[in-house]
C-alpha cells in the first residue's frame, strides 16, 4: 500500500437527488473530536431526526480505503 492518504464518502442514492435539487438548506459544520460527532448523532437519533445518509471511510492509506470502497460506483 503507498502512503497517498484519502477519504471516501459513500452517499444513499435515494437521497442524493433530494440534495442536489436544493429542497431544503445544506449546513456544513465541525466538531472538535469523535466523541462530540457520536454525541451529536446520538442526539439527533434520539430527537428521530435521519442520520444515516452518509459514510466517510478514512482518511486512512489509499489502498486500505480502496479494498473496501473500490467496487462502489461512483455518483
Amino acid at each position: 500500500m503507498g502512503s497517498e492518504h484519502k477519504q471516501v464518502i459513500i452517499l444513499r442514492k435515494d437521497l442524493v437527488a433530494q440534495g442536489a435539487h436544493a429542497r431544503f438548506t445544506k449546513i456544513c459544520v465541525s466538531v472538535n473530536s469523535e466523541a462530540e460527532l457520536l454525541a451529536v448523532h446520538e442526539k439527533a437519533r434520539a430527537a428521530g431526526v435521519l442520520t444515516h445518509t452518509a459514510v466517510a471511510v478514512g482518511p486512512d492509506h489509499a489502498g486500505k480505503v480502496d479494498q473496501i470502497t473500490g467496487e462502489l460506483p461512483l455518483l
